[in-house]
């Protein structure tokens, strides 16, 4: 992902930080790969034209608390983490209890990665049985990051969801 996708306004008189004018929409789509024996799975060929697989990156569980693991560009995934961080601003910077264990549960599934020549990254044995990988993995793209779930959970969140008061708000 080029800079220029993540260019920010300027922060505003009233101290608030900067925001993205947009969020890039590159990673669209499911595609499914197996894990080898080593727990490795390549990234599929249709998002790899819009990663910059030479650089680092960090899966961990999803930050919205969704049952599948993240692959983020690490610059990306530090500056959640410092927004996170940013709750624990009130009470003398130890936070409320709530956001410490949020942080905590996030950062102990956390690993850096770096695709091999093959764009392979490798998965842990924590993570894969975090969110019920066995041996099939689908990644999702969500317009500026990757999410790698178990096939036969990828949907089963969205049955239970009633999105109707949601597309309401948004569409009217």
């Amino acid at each position: 992902m080029g800079t220029s996708d993540w260019e920010t306004e300027n922060a505003t008189e009233t101290g608030e930080a900067p925001v993205p004018l947009r969020v890039p929409l590159e990673l669209l789509g499911t595609h499914q790969n197996t894990l080898d024996d080593k727990r490795r799975v390549a990234i599929p060929k249709r998002f790899r034209p819009h990663l910059q697989l030479d650089g680092e990156w960090v899966i961990s569980r999803q930050l919205g608390g969704d049952g599948c693991l993240a692959l983020w560009p690490a610059a990306r995934f530090a500056e959640r983490i410092e927004s996170l961080q940013g709750l624990r601003a009130s009470s003398l910077g130890v936070g409320n209890k709530t956001v410490r264990a949020y942080l905590r549960m996030v950062l102990a599934s956390a690993e850096r990665v770096k695709p091999d020549r093959q764009a392979r990254i490798s998965l842990t044995r924590e993570q894969c049985a975090l969110v019920g990988i066995d041996r099939e993995v689908a990644f999702l793209g969500a317009g500026d990051h990757l999410e790698l779930w178990a096939p036969d959970r990828l949907n089963s969140d969205d049955e239970t969801e009633d999105f109707a008061a949601l597309t309401a708000q948004l569409f009217g």
